[in-house]
């Protein structure tokens, strides 16, 4: 019988080596540790909306029109049409590039490729106002996401994470009203005091896209005549 040395217990008795983790983004040792236990539950996504996001795509409503930011049309260099989406169960704006020929699109760029600002008519306003409960003399900016579904590009704008900045009326030394100017500080909705965003799970599927059966297409017309570039929107938008 063989005599069992010291060294074959501590090798009998010493654990397997963990098989190398490699991660794959950088093809590298894994660093993280590995926990299958962790849980989200609890955890709430901080709103983008909390941050800087010039460089997001961007609807805003103001003044009765609409119109995007320079994001959005990068997005989609080769078109210049859009149809316009509404979903009044979710509260939920669609921009949908199509093609020219395409019934009810709208021209959303100018032909020197500026985002162009649409005049919307009363009708489509007031489907708007009392959707939101908005006054629409105020800016409202929604921050879009890029879904890709079914071969279609989608720019998605929730209607329920707007920021409202507020006209408010500059006046001289004597009271009287000289201009009015869209403040840069917005006014957040009163549910968002409480909290930093969604839960995990709910913020999944906020932007889950699966049918258009919900979704209704508004057509807006520009008014006559020529506008002039709108200052708002020729600079670059350093909101936060």
């Amino acid at each position: 019988m063989t005599q069992q040395t010291l060294f074959d217990t501590v090798e009998a008795e010493s654990p397997p080596e963990e098989q190398l983790r490699i991660d794959p983004v950088t093809g590298k040792k894994d660093e993280f540790v590995q926990n299958d236990a962790f849980s989200y539950a609890g955890y709430q996504i901080t709103r983008e909306e909390f941050f800087a996001h010039a460089k997001e795509p961007a609807l805003c409503l103001c003044n009765n029109e609409l119109y995007v930011n320079k994001v959005c049309l990068n997005k989609a260099p080769d078109t210049t049409r859009v149809l316009i989406m509404v979903n009044s169960a979710q509260r939920k704006i669609i921009l949908k590039p199509c093609d020219e020929e395409m019934k009810d699109s709208v021209l959303w760029k100018t032909a020197k490729g500026n985002a162009r600002h649409i005049k919307c008519k009363p009708a489509f306003c007031s489907l708007i106002s009392s959707l939101t409960n908005w006054d629409l003399n105020n800016r409202h900016k929604m921050i879009g996401k890029l879904v890709r579904s079914k071969g279609d590009r989608l720019l998605i704008f929730d209607l329920n994470a707007a920021l409202i900045y507020p006209r408010k009326a500059i006046r001289d030394e004597e009271g009287n009203v000289v201009r009015n100017s869209v403040s840069r500080d917005p006014v957040y909705m009163e549910s968002w005091r409480h909290q930093f965003g969604l839960p995990v799970e709910e913020h999944e599927r906020t932007y889950a896209i699966n049918r258009f059966d919900d979704y209704v297409i508004i057509s807006v017309q520009k008014q006559p005549g020529q506008r002039k570039p709108h200052p708002q929107l020729d600079r670059e938008d350093t909101t936060p």
